[in-house]
């Protein structure tokens, strides 16, 4: 069984390490893929601009005042985004930093760094970012997790301590599904183990999980000093004795969780309930696209903006990206907002 395991790590190193860590990256158009899905990751807001993680189909660009979205780049497959100051990045099979000048993608990532194989499929991927400066955060779907500390030109694997004894364990942890600092402080929420803390940017880690009923940990929102989890069973917030309290949306499975900016209030994205919004983190409104699977949420400006799930040969309205205004209370007001990109008719 151990020659098995050691023949398995020989394989992927040598797959990772054959890779020209220098060379361009390939224009990996998945035109063949067998998923004809539209899939919105992630977003990520810098200036009055939104960005979009399409999974498959790359990244798109919302400038202010326009209705049509603008593939950026050649990267594909894009997992997460984030944003330090006006710098933008994104975790696909390597991590990226975008030259906004020319709207190309630099990759930052080494060989010892986080990063997938060549093939999509074969490898683990930065599934959650965060960024604050020139520190950067990669969670991984493998659970390990990932700090540069100088914008990308080196990383650190810094949950060492997470992994159990054994080669199995240290290949296949519970992803670290979400990231989030509040002020100097890292927390990570990862799938069936709930939240870790670090205050010493992930040097020494521990679990805050006491009264964390549902420790399948889906996305992380600070707002104010206040850090929120959403989870496969709605909302929780952290006290400041570090127990958690069930704050609603109860049944709910949150995919994304989201602080509205300048106030205390919070909005969730679930996977088939639709969008909700807390102004004061707690009472929860019904802000409508029910019945529709969200799979992420950003707020720029004046605007929510959810990714939806879905078939995008279906009829109109079912899949893609729609927004409503965040001043109105009708919760019936969301339009698509398509124009622009690949696969959804609009």
């Amino acid at each position: 069984m151990m020659r098995h395991i050691l023949l398995l790590i020989i394989s992927l190193c040598s797959v990772c390490c054959s890779e020209d860590i220098n060379q361009e990256e390939p224009n990996n158009t998945p035109n063949n893929t067998p998923y004809d899905v539209f899939w919105i990751k992630d977003f990520a807001v810098s200036g009055n601009s939104v960005y979009a993680a399409a999974d498959f189909d790359g990244v798109f660009r919302l400038d202010a005042g326009s209705r049509s979205w603008q593939r950026i780049g050649s990267i594909f497959f894009v997992e997460s985004l984030a944003v330090s100051g006006t710098t933008i990045y994104a975790g696909a099979t390597r991590i990226y930093r975008l030259d906004k000048d020319n709207d190309t993608w630099a990759r930052i990532s080494e060989t010892d760094t986080p990063v997938s194989t060549t093939k999509r499929w074969g490898g683990a991927s930065p599934v959650s970012l965060v960024a604050s400066d020139d520190n950067i955060y990669a969670g991984m779907s493998n659970g390990r997790l990932y700090c540069s500390v100088n914008g990308g030109h080196t990383w650190n694997y810094i949950n060492r301590e997470w992994q159990k004894d054994g080669l199995i364990t240290a290949l296949l942890g519970p992803p670290i599904s979400a990231l989030a600092i509040s002020d100097a402080t890292l927390y990570a929420g990862t799938e069936g183990e709930g939240v870790f803390r670090s205050l010493d940017s992930g040097d020494s880690w521990t679990p805050v999980n006491t009264d964390l009923a549902e420790q399948n940990v889906t996305s992380l929102a600070v707002s104010g000093t206040t850090v929120y989890a959403g989870t496969r069973d709605g909302v929780f917030r952290l006290a400041n004795d570090d127990s958690w309290t069930h704050v609603g949306l109860s049944g709910s499975s949150i995919v994304s969780l989201i602080a509205e900016p300048g106030t205390n209030g919070l909005y969730a994205g679930t996977s088939s309930n639709g969008v909700f919004h807390a102004p004061d983190g707690v009472s929860w409104q019904d802000w409508g696209l029910r019945d529709l699977p969200i799979t992420a949420l950003a707020v720029s400006e004046k605007y929510l903006y959810a990714g939806i799930f879905g078939n995008p040969f279906a009829e109109e309205g079912r899949a893609g990206i729609f927004r409503r205004r965040t001043d109105s209370s009708a919760h019936d007001l969301w339009t698509p907002i398509n124009q622009g990109l690949t696969k959804i008719r609009y």
